[in-house]
């Protein structure tokens, strides 16, 4: 009896070993599919270098977070004195590069924010003509309200209608399962003029990881144009932007870099998306104003 037990015994536990081998051989096979579809999610979601223009879809979501800021203090005061430079810069060629240089009518809205490639990747145009049923200083007051109200800054903290902010910022392409985070630098400026509201900013967007790597030895710098002005329709009011960004990289080497053309290109279909999402706030709090003061 004894022997029957044994080799009762030795059966299980064979079956069991073989089992537990299938299972760990398995789970092996599992995470290289779930690799594989991981890669292939990124190839198919991820924005390719444009060859000249295209409309951008808007996958990216942002939210500021804190980043090491060891090693940038003793820039930041000359960073920030070349941004107020590049303000005024912007200020004094809004008209050109927003209405001027359009690739598009500025009798027409566009679908979705529209990208340029101006100097083979190393210089990208976004343009956005948007159009909302709203007067002129209503919809200026409700664009610049988000940028003067974050994190409890109030307008009377600005000085001349002016804001100077550094900050850390996330983006997550939801579609392409990429995260990037970057420090920023930047200076906005709104100018009220009796037939328009324009707003120029500036920034300085420095790399810190891109697909949970460090990145090093790139930076971007973004100038940013707004013109909004009435419609011409009855109570319309019309929103055109133009946002640049170029790239600049330390070692010229890192120019044939592919890990660098998609972090490119990543950067360009955050533009797009932060354009998309700031006009659906501007919508929303449009429409919640109207509905306040109809209620009331």
């Amino acid at each position: 009896m004894s022997q029957v037990w044994k080799e009762l015994c030795i059966r299980q536990l064979d079956q069991r070993l073989r089992a537990e081998r299938e299972n760990l051989h398995l789970k092996q096979c599992c995470e290289r599919e779930k690799h594989v579809v991981q890669s292939l999610k990124r190839l198919l979601y991820r924005q390719s270098p444009p060859s000249d223009k295209a409309y951008l879809e808007g996958t990216t979501r942002t939210r500021r977070i804190e980043i090491p800021t060891v090693g940038l203090q003793h820039m930041t005061a000359l960073i920030f004195e070349q941004l107020s430079s590049g303000v005024e810069h912007s200020y004094r060629e809004v008209e050109v590069v927003v209405e001027v240089n359009s690739p598009v009518s500025l009798d027409a809205m566009t679908p979705k924010p529209l990208l340029r490639d101006m100097m083979d990747g190393t210089r990208l145009e976004v343009f956005d003509h948007h159009i909302l049923p709203f007067d002129m200083r209503t919809t200026a007051d409700a664009w610049w309200q988000p940028w003067h109200n974050y994190r409890r800054r109030r307008v009377q903290d600005t000085v001349d209608n002016v804001v100077t902010e550094s900050f850390g910022m996330e983006f997550i392409d939801t579609n392409a399962d990429t995260t990037a985070t970057f420090y920023v630098q930047q200076i906005l400026r709104r100018h009220v003029e009796d037939h328009r509201t324009v707003f120029v900013w500036n920034a300085y967007v420095e790399p810190f990881t891109f697909e949970n790597k460090r990145v090093s030895g790139i930076y971007f710098l973004e100038q940013s144009h707004v013109i909004i002005k009435p419609g011409g329709e009855g109570m319309s009011t019309r929103i055109s932007t133009c946002e640049i960004i170029t790239r600049h990289f330390l070692d010229q080497s890192m120019k044939d870099d592919p890990k660098m053309a998609a972090l490119a290109s990543f950067v360009a279909s955050s533009l797009s998306s932060n354009i998309m999402t700031r006009n659906e706030k501007i919508e929303d709090l449009l429409l919640d104003q109207t509905v306040q003061q109809r209620s009331c």
